[in-house]
């Protein structure tokens, strides 16, 4: 399948540096912050306050910013943007106070705020690659930040930033382990073809997507062998699309920095 142009804005610093260490253990921060401080930071119900989050968060007292909400929910996802919205216009200085917790993070994959652009940051090759998009003004982009943040930390779902239909980011996962970005460069009904930037934890998974490949290759001489190299990819991993829904059944083929697949 033939790709076409590198789609990812590589930024110089989007305010989040890949780091060494792997993604926050969160079960190892549960105490990190004392249940019942809970009530008395957030009076009203932990959903409806998630943009004040930021506002007197300190690493060295709160080592997980999301923990409130891992128990209490995001709420409704569908009026969570407007949610936050509406709290950042009316209080505009949590802007500022989510741009520091941005510019604090010390862990990969992860999203990225600075000024009026949000940026995803891949753990790839220690340069800021991924999905950007510049905002008209920054309490939008602050709003766009934390939906994305929210959704990724909490739920491990990536929203992609940038609007469709090409160029949009697939995510796919290993459980709650991020493989790789999909960005959409072209279609040829049904299909799909992307350009695939990797994750280090996809190398483990690479050897099983070249297997299939080959498996492919000789279809109609040994078909069940192909099924059975593409049962251990369809059983195990999960492809979501850029508004971060699950599929419920996906045929996604993978060669070096190609990918291309259709779904249902």
């Amino acid at each position: 399948m033939g790709m076409l142009a590198e789609p990812f804005e590589v930024v110089a610093d989007a305010g989040c540096r890949p780091a060494a260490e792997p993604l926050h253990d969160y079960a190892a921060h549960e105490g990190s912050l004392p249940t019942a401080t809970l009530s008395e930071r957030y009076p009203r119900r932990v959903e409806t306050e998630i943009a004040r989050l930021a506002r007197d968060w300190n690493p060295r007292a709160i080592s997980d910013i999301w923990h409130p909400v891992r128990t209490a929910g995001l709420g409704d996802r569908d009026t969570l943007g407007a949610r936050v919205r509406a709290d950042l216009q009316a209080e505009p200085e949590l802007v500022d106070s989510w741009a520091a917790y941005s510019q604090d993070k010390r862990f990969t994959p992860s999203w990225a705020l600075e000024g009026r652009r949000v940026t995803w940051v891949s753990p790839s090759t220690g340069t800021v690659r991924g999905p950007t998009w510049m905002f008209d003004d920054e309490v939008e982009a602050c709003a766009e930040f934390i939906l994305r943040d929210a959704l990724w930390s909490v739920e491990r779902r990536f929203v992609d930033v940038v609007a469709g239909p090409l160029n949009r980011s697939w995510s796919l996962m290993d459980d709650d382990r991020f493989l790789a970005l999909l960005t959409v460069t072209d279609s040829d009904f049904p299909w799909l073809n992307a350009t695939l930037a990797p994750a280090p934890a996809f190398e483990s998974w690479r050897p099983v997507f070249d297997d299939e490949r080959r498996a492919l290759d000789k279809i109609d001489d040994d078909p069940e062998a192909w099924e059975a190299a593409y049962d251990i990819v369809g059983n195990a991993l999960t492809l979501r699309d850029p508004d971060g829904n699950d599929v419920e059944a996906f045929l996604l083929h993978i060669n070096g920095d190609a990918a291309w697949w259709r779904w249902a």
